[in-house]
């Protein structure tokens, strides 16, 4: 138990890290393939059945489509992202990937399903994006991202004076936007999403983290449908 509260102790009052990185093609060398199958991979492939159409956004190496596949062979799966040497590999690694710059430009096609994780909140016109990827879904938008309202975020920041460390790996600059789940149901409304469900991806061993997601993990799952106009 002493340990466990000097490491959150820690962690409470740790600098944000400074390791820079020079674009996403050095950032996807520096962080290297997806060593773990993620929690976020398998509740979103729960979600799709197979034989449906999807687009992973923000695929980097191809580890979740990688994923996707083994579980569901039927999918019809591509991937996109706007590192350059990400979209290499994952095609290296026989997979249909391309590249692309949502905020710049649309996606040519819808598909069934569109996954998108951990990726938004490392974007400043995260808007274009969502819109992007909202017009590019004919059924279900499934995104990832941090959680700001965690609990342990709240009090490294009540408490402690510092910003929250949200799952930043190399430097602060990864991620430069932020949402608690209050935030992010009024901003996907403005955009023309509705949430479906919400899931934690992650949360302690005594605390009711599936049950109440938006206080007791640190990041979660949204699925998201467009909103049709009549």
């Amino acid at each position: 138990m002493p340990h466990r509260l000097s490491s959150r102790f820690k962690k409470y009052t740790a600098p944000l890290p400074m390791r820079t990185f020079d674009g996403y093609d050095e950032y996807w060398a520096a962080r290297g393939g997806e060593p773990i199958i993620h929690p976020r991979w398998k509740i979103g492939v729960a979600k799709i059945p197979d034989g449906a159409t999807v687009l992973d956004v923000g695929c980097g190496s191809g580890g979740f489509l990688t994923y996707l596949q083994s579980e569901r062979p039927n999918v019809v799966a591509k991937g996109t992202d706007i590192s350059r040497d990400a979209v290499r590999s994952a095609c290296e690694a026989g997979l249909d990937a391309f590249w692309s710059d949502l905020t710049r430009e649309k996606l040519p096609e819808q598909y069934d399903y569109v996954t998108c994780f951990e990726t938004i909140e490392h974007i400043a016109d995260a808007e274009t994006v969502a819109e992007a990827l909202r017009d590019a879904t004919r059924h279900r938008l499934i995104m990832s991202l941090p959680n700001f309202g965690y609990i342990h975020h709240r009090i490294r920041h009540a408490v402690f004076g510092r910003f929250p460390n949200t799952s930043l790996i190399f430097h602060v600059k990864e991620h430069i936007r932020h949402w608690g789940v209050t935030d992010f149901r009024e901003w996907a409304a403005t955009l023309g999403l509705r949430i479906v469900s919400i899931e934690g991806q992650y949360g302690g061993q005594y605390v009711p983290w599936r049950r109440y997601p938006a206080w007791f993990s640190p990041q979660l799952v949204y699925v998201l449908e467009p909103i049709r106009n009549p």
